[in-house]
């Protein structure tokens, strides 16, 4: 709801991202997933330019964990990106490219 109350409808596909607010409340299942997952700091660049910067979990199948499987895995829409602001919910769909900063365990 709106600042009076109003409803807005939004397409799914035309969001970018949402920041999640009280994320360890809201996706507690996200933060019990990760643990112990390999992990890359990424940058996602989007096509005006804007960019978020933060770690991507490898939350996927054995095998699956790179950078590019998680991207490419079309069960996803929306991934999870912790940054040092807080925890988006990034539409892959969006995203222009990916530059890969650092990576653990496999993480590109």
């Amino acid at each position: 709801r709106g600042e009076k109350g109003e409803v807005t409808i939004v397409r799914r596909a035309a969001i970018r991202w949402a920041m999640i607010e009280e994320p360890k409340n809201v996706e507690w299942y996200y933060y019990e997933a990760r643990e112990g997952v390999a992990r890359a700091g990424v940058q996602f660049l989007f096509e005006d330019g804007e960019f978020l910067e933060g770690t991507l979990y490898a939350l996927g199948r054995a095998g699956e964990q790179r950078v590019l499987d998680i991207v490419n895995r079309r069960e996803e829409e929306f991934l999870h990106l912790e940054t040092d602001a807080g925890l988006y919910l990034v539409n892959v769909n969006h995203i222009s490219s990916i530059s890969i900063m650092e990576g653990e365990d496999g993480g590109t």
